[in-house]
């Protein structure tokens, strides 16, 4: 997921030297990854399809 905020970025926020006013912060996604799709999310495993997310699942079928 991406957050476009105004407010002045973290200290530790990565930068690039030519581009002002761009700082990107990272952190790591909660959750497994889907075995379809290949985003990390929280509902990995809660469906039919073990191994993927309600999306994918509902796709499946």
């Amino acid at each position: 997921d991406i957050h476009v905020s105004t407010e002045a970025a973290p200290e530790e926020a990565f930068r690039l030297e030519d581009t002002s006013g761009v700082a990107v912060v990272f952190t790591k996604a909660e959750g497994e990854k889907c075995q379809r799709c290949w985003k990390i999310l929280p509902d990995v495993g809660s469906h039919a399809h073990d191994d993927v997310c309600g999306r994918c699942n509902e796709a499946l079928g």
